[in-house]
């Protein structure tokens, strides 16, 4: 059974451990202390308690999400551990991630960027009803990224 709870000091030290390979390291956070160093919202106690939640598998940390407001906006984004991605855990979790954004409010757009050469990712977010409505170009430490801007339809 998949479950979101509110994200602890110790599990966002874990997650800022965890390593992806290949193109996916650009989701890497930076180790601990050089992310509070940084200033990254995971390890900010307010910022932490508003905005993200540890995603379980029974007693198994498998992952994270974060739904934060900005621009009259809901946001989700979504970081499974990387030795489990692709294992159908990404698709359970952003099932309930999604459930508990449309409990914030009703009336705010639910959207999320994606790094557009992230299709598994893409392609689990258009099963749960969500279009892509931009693709941009954005600089990010002295290179163009490439993002996809999507929304939640409430079919």
């Amino acid at each position: 059974m998949i479950e979101l709870k509110r994200m602890t000091e110790n599990e966002a030290i874990n997650i800022c451990d965890w390593q992806y390979e290949g193109e996916f390291k650009v989701y890497n956070f930076p180790k601990w202390d050089e992310a509070v160093e940084k200033g990254y919202g995971i390890t900010k106690d307010n910022k932490r308690n508003l905005e993200f939640l540890s995603i379980y598998s029974g007693s198994q940390l498998i992952g994270y999400g974060r739904i934060s407001l900005n621009n009259n906006q809901i946001v989700l984004g979504i970081g499974i551990k990387p030795e489990l991605c692709s294992k159908g855990y990404g698709n359970k979790a952003f099932k309930l991630l999604i459930e508990k954004a449309r409990t914030k409010s009703s009336k705010e757009n639910i959207v999320l960027l994606v790094r557009s050469f992230n299709e598994r990712a893409i392609k689990c977010y258009k099963n749960n009803n969500f279009i892509i409505i931009n693709k941009f170009q954005y600089e990010m430490h002295g290179e163009s990224v490439s993002f996809t801007k999507m929304l939640y339809v409430n079919r």
